[in-house]
């Protein structure tokens, strides 16, 4: 691997060895995990990885693809605590009510439900999906009205902090929930319409930092639905 080239190099005095920009690409295909080793490979490389230059290109390559990068004041802070700062976020499973609100979730059924709701879905006849947004005002509000086969007009929900995974199913039942005010942030989302209250979406995050919210028959996500998919994220 780089470790072994680099002692290589160093045991070769005629050797050949790349410039820093050059060693700088090299690094930027490693796992973040692999990366932040390399400053205990050699004083060259400790000497590089000091560098807001390698810290940089840590952030472009962990950055990659990444949907949503909850960013510090970036005006002040250093690459290196960008790659940090972020890394620690994207393991947050909390979602804020801000960012409950600032997206248009596409929402589908679940496969598991069978044909009769499948076959309400654009999104598995090869069409883009429903899309819905939770409203600053607890609204659940429909983006894409022409595609919702129920009127959602009535439909409400709250962000809920304190549950556990087990005990998802009777939050959802519990109707003194839907008189209290949303929490700051939170691991589930409770939403209830037509006077039926539906099952509780448990607040989850994918491997590309996006965000998905998903009950025993639906899946809200902040991101592709086709991208999900394709990484065996709908059942």
């Amino acid at each position: 691997g780089v470790a072994s080239w680099d002692r290589k190099a160093r045991r070769s005095p005629g050797a050949w060895r790349p410039s820093p920009e050059v060693t700088l690409h090299i690094v930027s295909f490693l796992p973040p995990e692999s990366a932040l080793r390399l400053a205990c490979v050699s004083k060259s490389f400790h000497s590089l990885s000091g560098s807001d230059v390698y810290w940089f290109h840590m952030c472009e390559s962990l950055f990659q693809g990444k949907k949503h990068i909850l960013r510090i004041n970036e005006s002040k802070e250093s690459f290196r605590k960008r790659f940090f700062f972020a890394l620690k976020d994207s393991k947050r499973v909390e979602i804020t009510q801000k960012e409950l609100t600032c997206y248009n979730w596409e929402f589908t059924y679940k496969p598991s439900l069978g044909n009769d709701f499948t076959a309400l879905e654009p999104f598995f006849h090869k069409m883009s999906p429903r899309k819905r947004k939770f409203g600053a005002n607890g609204r659940l509000l429909p983006v894409t009205p022409e595609k919702e086969p129920f009127d959602i007009s009535n439909w409400q929900w709250r962000l809920r902090k304190d549950f556990e995974a087990k005990n998802l199913n009777s939050l959802s039942q519990d109707a003194s929930q839907h008189e209290q005010p949303s929490d700051e942030n939170g691991c589930a989302v409770i939403y209830w319409g037509h006077w039926m209250n539906f099952p509780a979406l448990q607040v989850k995050r994918f491997s590309n930092w996006g965000w998905i919210l998903e009950s025993s028959a639906v899946i809200f996500s902040s991101f592709s639905l086709s991208e999900y998919m394709q990484n065996g994220g709908i059942s």
